[in-house]
């Protein structure tokens, strides 16, 4: 808003649509009761105004919120009265439990499921290569009627209707659910459309995606809405070949299909409160090129060598030039296939499967390749 005052783009005469207004006290006026009035002020967000045009009648008007194309938000505009977008991409639901010392512990649905059923409340130290000294120091105390636990999950969404100052670019954004359960996350699909007010700009520690962050406040509500035409900017998830992961924009998330070449030896790690499972593969696919995905799992994935595996939500590390091998990793939102009936994923996986049968002669020559790398 002070931007527009200093490019005169806001002036005195000017009219401003506005939505989600809210009364606020001016804290730096010491005011008496016969006073109280006078100490109030509108308080407005760049996000949820508009210029008007001169001849707009004042007073209310019938529009009651302003809807906004992610190309027209500012980061620091504050509320976003309405957004008009598209699902892109759903992620897992993760749950955040604060301890009493003030420290938090984040776990998968998985892992949630696990510590309500009290499967979790005992370390376990049978597991090969686990170190009990480390597990001892970290094991947390679980007392379930006193467990002070929020679910969230992640969304990237995109606009349904492409704006006249957005050009081409296919900018998509994130948006972070605060207290929902399995319940939201079910209702929600990929492709959907919703409009959703009331959410705001915030900047995360860490960022992992381009494009505006946004989370939800106690105002926040949805309303499905028919999809009449697809979106411009709207991608259906798609498998990703480790030839052409580098080709693309590596702060995304890739989804893949792979046939293990090599398994290296795993272990379980005890890490901030969880106990994970550590361990590398080497893979490969029709493109020939060879993958190295390191994945931290709450379980020991049932993984063998020759196997056709896929995984959704991979992020990239590194490329390296030298042995011509893609480095990618599983994050919490990372999820392990081994069969879906989602139907990308289902083709993709009986697609490798195929190509596997009848190209041991390819699948012996990598194999050569990647027992040359390790030694």
């Amino acid at each position: 808003m002070e931007h527009a005052i200093t490019r005169n783009r806001l002036r005195i005469g000017y009219k401003l649509s506005i939505s989600g207004a809210r009364l606020v006290r001016n804290r730096a006026v010491q005011s008496s009761i016969e006073d109280e009035e006078s100490s109030k002020l509108l308080c407005l967000s760049a996000n949820s105004c508009l210029p008007a045009s001169w001849d707009t009648r004042l007073g209310y008007h019938p529009k009651k919120y302003i809807t906004r194309s992610l190309s027209q938000i500012f980061d620091d505009g504050g509320m976003v009265t309405a957004l008009d977008v598209v699902v892109c991409r759903k992620f897992p639901m993760l749950y955040k439990e604060t301890l009493p010392n003030g420290t938090s512990i984040t776990r998968t649905a998985g892992e949630e499921e696990s510590v309500r059923s009290g499967e979790m409340l005992e370390t376990d130290t049978t597991v090969n290569n686990f170190n009990s000294e480390s597990a001892a120091q970290n094991v947390v105390n679980i007392n379930l009627e006193d467990r002070k636990v929020t679910g969230y999950f992640k969304m990237r969404i995109c606009d349904y209707q492409p704006h006249p100052s957005s050009g081409d670019s296919q900018q998509w954004a994130t948006l972070l659910l605060l207290n929902t359960n399995e319940l939201n996350h079910m209702d929600i699909t990929e492709g959907s459309r919703f409009r959703i007010f009331f959410v705001i700009p915030y900047y995360p520690n860490n960022k992992k995606y381009p494009g505006f962050y946004f989370k939800t406040t106690r105002m926040t509500r949805w309303e499905p809405v028919r999809v009449d035409k697809k979106s411009p900017y709207y991608i259906p998830r798609y498998i990703t070949q480790c030839s052409n992961i580098r080709q693309q924009n590596t702060f995304l998330d890739f989804d893949m299909t792979v046939l293990i070449m090599q398994i290296n030896p795993g272990k379980c790690e005890y890490i901030n409160g969880r106990k994970l499972w550590r361990q590398t593969i080497l893979a490969t696919d029709q493109s020939q090129s060879i993958c190295r995905i390191d994945f931290r799992l709450p379980v020991q994935p049932c993984i063998v060598k020759g196997q056709v595996v896929g995984f959704v939500n991979l992020r990239f590390e590194l490329y390296d030039s030298k042995y011509d091998i893609t480095c990618l990793k599983t994050t919490d939102e990372s999820e392990f296939v081994l069969k879906s009936s989602v139907e990308y994923m289902h083709n993709s996986l009986k697609a490798l499967q195929v190509w596997t049968q009848s190209h041991s002669d390819i699948i012996s020559s990598i194999h050569e390749k990647i027992q040359t790398i390790v030694q």
